[in-house]
């Protein structure tokens, strides 16, 4: 379930956001790009999905 979610936000999210950030300063834009990464890839990591980049 988790799953399906994480890749709706995945190809939803650049259209979500899109807009607000337009009008956002670029410092500001950065942390919460940095945030929504920061938490995607924490997910992947969590759950095995990137373990191909340790052999």
């Amino acid at each position: 379930m988790l799953k399906k979610i994480r890749q709706q936000i995945i190809q939803q999210g650049p259209k979500l956001v899109h807009l607000p950030l337009k009008a956002t300063p670029f410092i500001l834009e950065r942390q919460i790009l940095e945030q929504l990464l920061s938490w995607q890839f924490q997910q992947a990591l969590n759950d095995g999905e990137l373990d191909f980049f340790a052999e």
